[in-house]
């Protein structure tokens, strides 16, 4: 790589100092990325923003994870979801968590947000957290790679991204949409088949 662990102290104690001053961790990196000579450090961009996300993720994950059966509760007495519904969560987390962990850090939206499912059904977390980082990683690796591509037009391709974002939201609330429908107009026939 050709990164020396000088390389790591003073990249590290940038960034320390970059957000201790109030910049942003993209921002930071961002500065960090221009500053970089050595083509082995923008691995370090890579990783720490791999691990950044995890970070991130067992957090949300770690909350959910203790706040699962009361918020299981929640949802079952308010009849927001079903018994099966849950069963079936939960199966489905268990079976595929590890690859659900790995390609939802592929979209955006969906990847900030799959933590908190993994966490509320117990997806196992060693798997998890493995596969959540390598996700990230490969998520960070391209942007890292458009970013040194792109240099200072790299914010070409924040239109791109939004786009496939709204696509995702809509998609989300669509779906949202549909669950409302099916779980609050259509009360007595969806409830009658759990009683």
């Amino acid at each position: 790589l050709g990164v020396g662990f000088n390389d790591v102290v003073n990249f590290t104690r940038q960034l320390s100092t970059m957000i201790t001053a109030g910049l942003t961790l993209v921002e930071s990196l961002a500065i960090l990325e221009q500053q970089i000579k050595k083509p082995g450090c923008s691995g370090l961009l890579v990783f720490f923003g791999a691990l950044g996300n995890l970070a991130g993720s067992l957090i949300s994950y770690a909350i959910a994870f203790y706040l699962s059966d009361k918020a299981l509760n929640f949802f079952l007495k308010f009849r927001l979801l079903r018994k099966k519904e849950v069963d079936f969560s939960i199966n489905l987390f268990q079976k595929y968590g590890i690859s659900t962990a790995f390609f939802s850090r592929i979209f955006p939206v969906i990847r900030t947000f799959i933590s908190f499912p993994a966490g509320l059904f117990k997806a196992s977390l060693v798997p998890f957290s493995l596969f959540t980082f390598l996700g990230s990683f490969l998520w960070s690796l391209l942007l890292t790679f458009l970013g040194l591509k792109l240099g200072e037009n790299w914010r070409v391709l924040e239109t791109y991204f939004r786009q496939f974002d709204t696509i995702i939201v809509l998609g989300l609330f669509f779906v949202f949409i549909f669950w409302i429908q099916h779980h609050f107009f259509n009360k007595r026939t969806a409830f009658k088949k759990d009683a």
